[in-house]
């Protein structure tokens, strides 16, 4: 038993899912459920990887800057520099550095996204002030960085 509770998009999706003495591989990105279900756009077609386009990609783009991943300019087209950030990202949370992005991959994403998002229009900041927008990067990153760690330390 955790000293605290997992976000729902990192619990696995199966209840039988452990990852015991003796197994090799860590879970990957596609054994959690996302919280939050994304509404994919219609015509997206999963990988979304280098010359992908559309609103997945565009959705994708903007999420990534959010989360301070870099993916350039947010015109809808996979390129290098979202191939990076998507890489960056996966670093991020603990996974493989992936340069595409699986439909739950994406999902994992908007919902990191969205709760970023949440964050920031919560009205959660009493003095009226607002933080510059690193320091939820900087906690979302953190919070992350540390379930990922409790999830593949070894005993």
């Amino acid at each position: 038993m955790t000293p605290f509770e997992l976000p729902a998009f990192l619990q696995p999706v199966s209840p039988a899912f452990d990852i015991g003495p003796g197994d090799d591989a860590p879970p990957s990105p596609n054994d959690y459920a996302p919280a939050y279900a994304a509404v994919v756009p219609s015509g997206a077609t999963f990988p979304l990887q280098q010359g992908s386009r559309g609103e997945a990609v565009r959705q994708s783009q903007e999420a990534l800057n959010l989360l301070g991943h870099n993916a350039g300019t947010v015109d809808g087209i996979f390129g290098p520099n979202t191939a990076a950030a998507v890489a960056r990202w996966c670093g991020s949370v603990g996974w493989t550095r992936f340069e595409s992005l699986t439909e739950n991959r994406y999902n994992a994403l908007m919902a990191a996204a969205q709760s970023v998002r949440d964050r920031s229009t919560s009205g959660s900041n009493p003095g009226g002030a607002s933080s510059p927008s690193w320091v939820g990067k900087v906690v979302v990153g953190a919070a992350v960085g540390l379930v990922a760690a409790l999830l593949f330390a070894s005993d």
